[in-house]
């Protein structure tokens, strides 16, 4: 059993990796554990790491023992390593299909979960995740780093303080190659839940977050023009997509990918309101361009992460038993679109969110794409 209750909290947090794969050793690892190791030294230790890769779990050990004094201990199965290395805490790094049996385990064991994106690639995965989190009073969290990013919330601001008036769109594009990771199990469309899960979970979170609204309509294109295999092996997932969809407020959101591209990895965001717009994309850093209908333009700088980050937020959560700020509401709110999409993409036409999601069953909403443009032969 964990030991991060009020009553037998440990110091530092005994934190484990379940997943040694490119995600965590690589981008994970760099971006926010070590970082955490060197500015909160006191808060935890990597105390075990797991993967059925022996060749992943001796570069893992190599890694982490370069950086840390303690040496963890090595499992090839996580059933093991919940039931014997005595973690208070976990990320999870494995397949999407496997989030919810393996987090379900960590919180059987009594260990605190933060979950790799998606939460899952079914709602009813989701939902039993967090069944047994509230039942074994663990904190269950999510890897969404967007979400942490300081000018995401400035943008969310500005359309609370009146800066563009009232939001009429929403919307993010993002061309680029296809990920590095990429060469498992993504590819199959069934453990990843397709490329729109994977991937734009991320993106439907920021727009939920600046509409402040519940989606309701989804229609989405897309298909394979490139990579029909990837890595030698067949490919299941689309490669380009757009995806159009509603909110029950009425504002209008849209998402393009693309990953047949090989050069300069571009992303945009951006609002547009009935008196102004703000948008961004990577060239500008940290930088909002704020533009009102008078033709004046403000750039505005708001770098850095809430919380410290999302490891940092997770562990201190695991300290406190607060929530974290990517909760499994907030978690599972973004896999609502992603999965309509997907649904969208195989039907070949609108998908209403409370089709997939049993919470919203008959609760239809006259502010929907069908019911608008319906009788306009456009859905």
């Amino acid at each position: 059993m964990g030991h991060n209750s009020l009553s037998a909290k440990r110091i530092p947090i005994r934190f484990g990796i379940v997943g040694l794969g490119y995600r965590s050793m690589k981008g994970v690892w760099l971006e926010e554990i070590l970082p955490a190791l060197e500015a909160e030294s006191d808060l935890f230790e990597v105390a075990a790491l797991c993967d059925i890769d022996v060749g992943k779990r001796d570069a893992a050990m190599a890694c982490v023992r370069s950086h840390c004094q303690n040496t963890p201990d090595l499992y090839a199965s996580y059933e093991e390593m919940f039931r014997e290395a005595k973690l208070d805490a976990v990320y999870l790094a494995v397949p999407n299909y496997l989030h919810a049996p393996v987090a379900i385990a960590a919180l059987r064991a009594g260990v605190d979960v933060l979950c790799e994106k998606p939460v899952a690639t079914t709602l009813s995965d989701a939902d039993a995740m967090a069944v047994e989190a509230e039942s074994q009073d663990r904190i269950l969290g999510f890897f969404m780093q967007m979400h942490y990013r300081r000018r995401y919330h400035r943008v969310a601001e500005l359309i609370r303080e009146g800066r563009i008036g009232e939001p009429v769109m929403v919307w993010c594009t993002e061309f680029r190659g296809p990920f590095p990771e990429w060469m498992g199990w993504i590819p199959e469309q069934e453990k990843s839940g397709g490329a729109l899960v994977e991937k734009n979970c991320h993106h439907c979170d920021i727009l939920d977050l600046w509409a402040d609204s519940r989606p309701v309509s989804v229609y989405a294109q897309g298909g394979q023009k490139k990579f029909f295999e990837l890595c030698g092996k067949k490919s299941e997932i689309i490669d380009h997509a757009w995806v159009n969809y509603d909110y029950v407020n009425g504002v209008k959101a849209m998402i393009g990918i693309n990953f047949t591209q090989n050069h300069r990895h571009q992303r945009e965001f951006g609002v547009a309101g009935t008196e102004g717009m703000v948008r961004f994309d990577l060239r500008d850093g940290e930088k909002l361009h704020l533009t009102n209908n008078q033709d004046d333009n403000e750039v505005i700088e708001c770098p850095g992460n809430l919380r410290g980050g999302v490891l940092v937020d997770f562990l201190r959560s695991v300290q406190t038993r607060m929530p974290p700020l990517v909760n499994f509401e907030r978690g599972r709110s973004s896999l609502l679109v992603p999965l309509a999409a997907e649904c969208s993409l195989r039907e070949g036409r609108v998908v209403r969110v409370d089709e997939i999601d049993p919470r919203f069953q008959g609760n239809s909403s006259e502010n929907s794409f069908d019911s608008k443009y319906q009788t306009a032969g456009l859905a």
